[in-house]
Parts: C-alpha cells; structure tokens; sequence
C-alpha cells in the first residue's frame, strides 16, 4: 500500500469556491475574481490570496482579498509580472500564526484554477 505524508497540513478545496475572468486591454492584463462561500470551519481572520502565476517559471504576483470573514477584491488586479498567454490562478487561505511547524492553518487550503 502506498500512500502520502502531508506533514504541511495543506488541505485543498474543490474549485467551485473560485472563479477568475481574464481582462485585456491594450496595454495589460488583469482579472476579476469570484471567491465563493468558503468552509465555516474556517477562522474569519485568517488571510484570503489568490496568486497568478505561470508554471515552469518562478514569475508569480500574490493579491490580498483581505481574510476569510470579510473578503474584498484589491482594486489593483493588473498583472505586470506575469507575462505568459496561459496564467494560473491559486487561491490559498493562510491563518495567522508566527510557528509554521504547530499551526495548521498556515497556508491550510489552497485551490487550484486554470485560465
């Protein structure tokens, strides 16, 4: 039998708590974002991230949305540092606490979506 050891304490969400809508203008990218109703097991202060990034390259932009109890879109969403056609779109929920090793809410869930 095989199986994982996850000794980060990452669990994942299924990608129906986001949605994200490319934009383009004439000279940048940005996207809106739809953060669904997430887990009530969650704690309302811990912090909301979507990041979009480009895989096989270490360009990523991370937003703030704010924390779990009360999200709220950036109103800058343009993305300077990502240059590739196809972006990938990461939404993690990171809790508050300074020791990574005992608390298992840092960067608990995170879901992955494509565009």
């Amino acid at each position: 039998m095989t199986g994982t050891i996850n000794f980060t304490g990452r669990r994942k969400l299924g990608q129906k708590h986001l949605s994200v809508a490319l934009r383009e203008d004439a000279e940048t990218r940005s996207f809106d974002a739809e953060i669904a109703e997430l887990p009530d097991t969650l704690p309302a202060d811990a912090r909301v991230f979507i990041e979009a990034y480009h895989r096989g390259t270490s360009a990523y932009m991370r937003f703030s949305f704010g924390n779990v109890g009360e999200i709220n879109s950036p109103p800058d969403r343009r993305l300077l540092e990502v240059y590739s056609e196809v972006v990938h779109f990461a939404l993690k929920i990171v809790g508050r606490g300074e020791n990574k090793v005992n608390n298992p809410l840092r960067m608990m869930y995170i879901i992955w979506h494509e565009s």
